[in-house]
């Protein structure tokens, strides 16, 4: 079964680097997943940040101009290749 991480972002990306360096250090042995991260403010830094991560995770980064969180969730379902989804927030740091 392939899992899907979704992540909606909006200029935090000090919290967002916690979070995606706590999904690197996750257990993932054997699993099949994708993270998606929506970006709702399309800012350079938070593209740059989510980059930073891409040799260590597999990292989808979308951007999403309509504001509100909704809107990029909604956006990042569009992509999600996932049997199972897991939303979670850009202030949440996974346990390994």
């Amino acid at each position: 079964m392939k899992a899907s991480i979704v992540i909606a972002t909006f200029n935090r990306n000090d919290l967002l680097i916690q979070t995606l360096q706590g999904l690197v250090n996750m257990d993932t042995d054997g699993l099949d997943w994708e993270v998606i991260i929506a970006d709702n403010a399309g800012n350079e830094d938070t593209a740059q940040c989510v980059e930073s991560f891409s040799r260590s995770l597999p990292l989808h980064y979308l951007v999403e101009t309509q504001p509100g969180k909704n809107s990029a969730l909604n956006t990042a379902l569009k992509q999600v290749r996932g049997e199972l989804v897991v939303f979670t927030d850009d202030d949440v740091i996974p346990d390994p």
